[in-house]
């Protein structure tokens, strides 16, 4: 979609102004460099262009298809969906865009559903899944070699956010109640499992906590997600050391590694999320729960 007639003449003067790395202070289109520097944030600069609340600032400017790859801008938020002008996405990086679309598509529906409430949460989950695109780029180049290979290293460790199950709001309320947990206990404890015993001794302490989160299932949903993930990686590297072998290709069992400890290192950020969205399940609005999709 092309921005909106109205700014065409805006759009022109920024065109001439991009090129130095700066707008036309008098006309308030703000540059590239604006945006990425926090003069003012998203929501400041929509409403000086006139735009709606969280729009996208980078279709509002015609920075889609200008012939930069604005990853920053979509890292910032600014560009609420991928830039045409940059490569392809690996298979990380697409997962989490996928997952920002969702999220952003359902914000406004759990908003009203729960009169506002789920505001904050909604752009807490997204906001923690931009901060992950740049990690998830670096995991996808680093992957590149093997996947060309034909092992599917960093793609088969995702499920589809397309198998996220389908929005409700609200559902019936939960019969557990919640009890916090300690992200940053768990995550020791599993960590120190996998330095014990490596990924078998790892995996049977995940299932230990999965098993004790099964009482509550309409809780701990971020917390679920992230173990889940990190059981699916640890069955995925035994898969993909072998197929490297039998091609005679270097062990990506490194690689696995550091993508399992990066699922670790998000478990305290997981049950925090899931301690802020736990009122809202407990009344019924199943945020977060059916937002992500199961992971066998």
């Amino acid at each position: 979609m092309s921005a909106p007639a109205r700014w065409s003449p805006l759009l022109a003067v920024l065109t001439l102004g991009l090129a130095a790395g700066c707008a036309d202070p008098e006309a308030g289109v703000p540059s590239k460099a604006d945006v990425l520097d926090g003069k003012q944030d998203g929501a400041g600069w929509c409403r000086l262009l006139g735009a709606g609340p969280g729009c996208d600032l980078c279709e509002e400017l015609g920075w889609y298809g200008d012939g930069d790859c604005d990853h920053l801008l979509t890292d910032a938020g600014a560009c609420r969906r991928r830039d045409p002008d940059c490569p392809p996405p690996g298979c990380f990086e697409a997962h989490l865009l996928d997952a920002i679309a969702l999220n952003q598509e359902r914000a406004p529906r759990y908003a009203a559903a729960s009169g506002g409430r789920s505001q904050a949460i909604s752009s807490r989950l997204i906001s923690s899944e931009r901060t992950l695109l740049p990690v998830a780029r670096r995991f996808d180049a680093s992957a590149a070699a093997w996947q060309q290979a034909g092992v599917g290293v960093m793609c088969d460790e995702f499920v589809p956010i397309d198998r996220a199950p389908t929005f409700a709001a609200p559902v019936a309320r939960p019969t557990a109640t919640f009890a916090a947990q300690s992200g940053v206990a768990i995550a020791a404890g599993l960590t120190a499992k996998l330095v014990a015993g490596g990924q078998p001794a790892l995996r049977a302490a995940i299932e230990a906590e999965l098993g004790d989160l099964a009482a509550a299932p309409e809780f701990h949903c971020m917390l679920r997600h992230v173990l889940e993930s990190t059981r699916r990686a640890i069955d995925m590297a035994a898969a993909h050391e072998l197929a490297a072998e039998r091609l005679g290709l270097p062990s990506p069992h490194s690689l696995s590694r550091d993508y399992i400890l990066a699922q670790l290192g998000g478990v305290a950020l997981a049950t925090g999320l899931d301690k802020a969205a736990a009122p809202l399940q407990a009344a019924g609005i199943p945020i977060v729960c059916r937002d992500v999709p199961p992971i066998d």
